[in-house]
């Protein structure tokens, strides 16, 4: 297989993809520029989510944020409520991380080389490829989803992809053919674009392809049994008590230090198969409540996880202990996504 890529590699048709990319690429802000900064933001951004998703939140993201220096110089907790319901926040916190880096270490001037992008935190080889060829015209392969279903299309490559050796392969691949493309910059948006408007995840439209002569799915009429994925990572359903608790006007919320939202505020959850049990178990974190009436249910669905929410609004007589909040106004702080459907 390795062999009949290098062959294929050679022959792909540049002028064809280059020419279908000028006429038919979305007019998206992010892509208009080459501000390695507004780059970044953007790849961030785009992280298992959908663009058109991002698109409102990045507007006003690089108003507030413009540069570098703006972003560091923010508190992590404002920059988390910027973003609340994109989810994945671990990358946020890391895109804080390198902005303070940059900062403090950089002089506020963007990183333009590979190695020293893969310094900062939350940056790995995808996105220091993305900010490398779009923002500098690098020749550096930049793999993410779209150019992973693309390539396995063109070629037939029956890797398993959820493998980490096998997309190594496959970015090595890529990376050859991104050096003998006449853009980087070009190649890389091109391959991107087909993946998100032509070679989709349950639907190809191989007619208006580029590649279409050469591509091997189409030929073997099979593209949508690619990319190959043998690995399933099954939801782990939890079942949670939630309490809305108020101090006198007040809500009394935690704020979360597990890896999942860490950093967000959450009224009072406890997991427990019983109404009886959670009450106990908030007593013991300090939490006596009073009359505790029920209000919904409400369930919200992570990558690997479901929660099952059964809500209930309490008060409390006594000030809570100092490891809880009390706000007035939930608006003005960042909320579990999954807690914020429950106001």
């Amino acid at each position: 297989m390795l062999l009949i890529l290098c062959d294929i590699i050679k022959n792909m048709n540049s002028k064809e993809l280059f020419k279908w990319y000028e006429k038919n690429h979305r007019k998206l802000k992010f892509r208009e520029t080459k501000n390695p900064y507004h780059i970044w933001i953007s790849e961030v951004m785009l992280q298992q989510t959908q663009v058109d998703t991002v698109l409102p939140y990045f507007s006003s993201f690089i108003e507030k944020y413009p540069d570098v220096k703006t972003l560091a110089k923010t508190d992590l907790e404002t920059v988390l409520k910027s973003v609340e319901g994109l989810g994945y926040y671990r990358r946020f916190r890391n895109m804080h991380k390198a902005a303070v880096y940059i900062h403090e270490n950089l002089e506020d001037i963007f990183p333009s080389t590979y190695k020293d992008l893969l310094k900062l935190p939350g940056i790995g080889r995808y996105t220091a490829g993305a900010i490398m060829s779009i923002a500098y015209d690098q020749p550096y392969s930049a793999l993410d989803g779209n150019v992973i279903r693309v390539l396995t299309r063109y070629f037939n490559i029956d890797w398993d992809m959820s493998l980490e050796k096998n997309r190594k392969l496959l970015d090595q691949k890529n990376q050859e053919i991104i050096e003998n493309m006449p853009s980087a910059n070009i190649y890389t948006q091109s391959m991107m674009e087909i993946g998100a408007l032509v070679c989709r995840p349950t639907e190809t439209k191989c007619m208006v392809c580029p590649f279409k002569d050469e591509c091997l799915g189409y030929k073997n009429n099979n593209a949508l049994e690619y990319p190959i994925s043998l690995k399933k990572i099954a939801k782990v359903e939890l079942t949670y008590f939630v309490f809305i608790v108020t101090y006198h006007t007040k809500y009394v919320l935690r704020k979360r230090t597990e890896k999942l939202l860490e950093g967000f505020y959450e009224f009072l959850q406890v997991e427990s198969e019983s109404l009886s049990e959670a009450i106990e178990s908030l007593e013991k974190l300090g939490i006596s409540i009073k009359n505790p009436k029920y209000s919904k249910k409400v369930k919200h669905v992570f990558t690997h996880q479901f929660w099952s929410m059964e809500v209930y609004e309490a008060v409390v007589n006594e000030n809570p202990e100092p490891e809880y909040y009390l706000i007035d106004d939930l608006e003005k702080i960042p909320i579990a996504i999954a807690h914020r459907k429950i106001i």
